[in-house]
């Protein structure tokens, strides 16, 4: 079982206008918690929300993606100590010790997790932090408007074909994400939680759903008005609050390291 490395082909635009930034009070609390501020990787970066997010802290930043169109969007913003390299997560070739933290933004589900954190283990330094960022997605919740928005969604993916691999969410059910990273010699840490206000409109969502390997613009073709109109009728700009967290796991400092 895989995920096809094209998913988010044609999405980079929306992703970085419509997915919303990692909050303040969470990078500031995974940043108190990284003991070295010298090189950062962004891995399966995206439009490079936490490599850009982050990259003031360090003296230079990866930002790595499989998606040339995600990382010439990362290339665009032209901040010199962030280096666009295209790469898959899985045959990156990075020096070992040579990072302080490396962190995956709502990507790690996506990769081959195993092939992911030995490498990621190796390219740390011995202290150094890996960290799982995560956020929301607007249907994600108990509010009456997103068990509607979910209803919509999930009729759109049956109409326009569910473009993601059979039972992709199993592996992890069954080896969660905190097994794999000590199966590769981190230290797992826990969560950290926060929760901020969001206002979505049926605009915004739209245009988030249209940032998804799931449901891409491109895959609406010219059924993309009805399904934004579908949305303006049923989804007025309901309020909701959207939790994010980070997992935090270390490399251990073993004697001699």
């Amino acid at each position: 079982m895989g995920f096809d490395a094209d998913l988010y082909r044609g999405t980079a635009e929306a992703y970085a206008r419509y997915r919303l930034p990692y909050p303040p009070p969470m990078l500031s609390s995974l940043l108190s918690r990284v003991a070295g501020r010298t090189r950062l990787m962004d891995l399966a970066c995206g439009t490079g929300q936490l490599a850009f997010a982050l990259c003031d802290a360090f003296t230079s930043t990866w930002a790595v993606d499989q998606e040339p169109e995600m990382v010439a969007a990362v290339a665009s913003r032209g901040v010199s100590r962030v280096r666009p390299i295209v790469a898959s997560a899985e045959r990156l070739i990075a020096p070992p010790g040579a990072f302080d933290l490396i962190v995956i933004g709502n990507a790690f589900h996506r990769l081959a997790r195993e092939r992911v954190a030995s490498p990621a283990f190796t390219w740390l330094k011995p202290g150094g932090a890996l960290a799982l960022c995560w956020s929301d997605s607007p249907w994600a919740g108990n509010a009456p408007w997103q068990a509607t928005f979910r209803s919509v969604i999930d009729a759109w993916r049956d109409r326009l074909g569910d473009r993601l691999p059979p039972g992709w969410s199993q592996a992890r059910s069954v080896t969660p994400d905190a097994a794999v990273l000590r199966s590769a010699g981190f230290s797992p840490a826990g969560r950290s939680t926060f929760t901020l206000p969001h206002t979505w409109t049926a605009s915004t969502l739209a245009g988030f759903t249209y940032s998804t390997s799931f449901l891409p613009r491109r895959l609406f073709g010219t059924q993309a008005g009805a399904f934004e109109a579908e949305l303006e009728r049923l989804l007025p700009g309901p309020l909701t609050d959207v939790s994010y967290a980070y997992d935090l796991a270390y490399k251990p400092i073993t004697p001699g390291s």
